[in-house]
């Protein structure tokens, strides 16, 4: 894994698209290459009796399943997380995505063979539904062990060495930073979300853990800090400048990370960095 966008991220240039964060659009795009490859292996493997078919139907049927599968989970899951459905735990919110996006899929997919969509056939349906959460599950499920060997908590992202920041010794850790690797515990500088994970920035580096931004600030057990973004806690001790302009506002951080600043909070964090 490459070093984190945050960190890369220069003044001036904010890591986003539409708003959503380069760590999200990388993982976006990890995910649609595995959604294309799994439908070349389910071409190969010709489940559900499309083995009858000719090797190239079944390649572009499979692989535009696939993709739009793809595409209806993201759009549902990138949607939740911008309503009160963000803070439902992880695997919650996955499930409730993955069945907001199988009706639809069961529609599509269902249209594209030569019987059709029916709507009063609901054996049909029904088994559409089971072939479409089966598939779906596999696919996820794939790509949640591919995702916990790239992004998960052992696969951390050092990026440049952290500038020197208060220390606490192992005793005194709150519960988030103890669940880091130990090589990565240290001092919180921020908290950033990354899909259905929160990296950790710590004086030492940063690592992920899947949780909700709200419950990491909750084991932080009261280190001075504000929310400065949806997406974004930042330590007060860590805090070592704010950039204002009439596009954007930004904050500096002791390690070199540069986070994004909405303006509900903009007040608050001046108070802090003394502006």
């Amino acid at each position: 894994m490459t070093t984190d966008s945050a960190v890369r991220a220069q003044a001036g240039s904010p890591a986003t698209l539409f708003g959503i964060g380069e760590a999200t659009l990388r993982r976006l795009a990890v995910r649609g290459a595995l959604a294309l490859a799994f439908g070349v292996a389910l071409a190969l493997l010709e489940p559900f009796g499309l083995g009858e078919d000719q090797l190239l139907f079944r390649l572009g049927f499979w692989t535009a399943m696939m993709a739009v599968w793809f595409i209806l989970f993201s759009a549902i899951d990138l949607a939740a997380q911008m309503t009160p459905l963000e803070r439902l735990h992880p695997l919650g919110r996955f499930l409730l995505v993955s069945a907001l996006a199988a009706g639809p899929m069961v529609v599509i997919s269902q249209s594209a063979t030569d019987e059709g969509f029916v709507l009063t056939d609901l054996l049909e349906i029904v088994e559409g539904l089971g072939q479409v959460l089966l598939i779906a599950g596999a696919f996820e499920g794939l790509t949640a062990l591919i995702f916990a060997q790239w992004f998960a908590p052992g696969a951390q992202d050092r990026g440049p060495t952290p500038a020197a920041g208060p220390e606490i010794t192992e005793d005194g850790l709150p519960p988030l930073v103890q669940k880091l690797p130990f090589a990565m515990r240290g001092a919180v500088v921020c908290l950033q979300m990354e899909d259905h994970y929160v990296r950790v920035h710590t004086t030492r580096g940063s690592a992920l853990v899947l949780m909700r931004l709200s419950d990491a600030i909750g084991e932080l057990q009261g280190t001075p800090g504000l929310q400065v973004h949806r997406s974004w806690w930042v330590a007060e001790a860590a805090v070592r400048g704010v950039d204002r302009s009439a596009r954007a506002v930004r904050v500096h951080l002791s390690n070199g990370v540069i986070a994004p600043v909405s303006r509900p909070y903009v007040q608050a964090l001046l108070a802090v960095a003394g502006g």
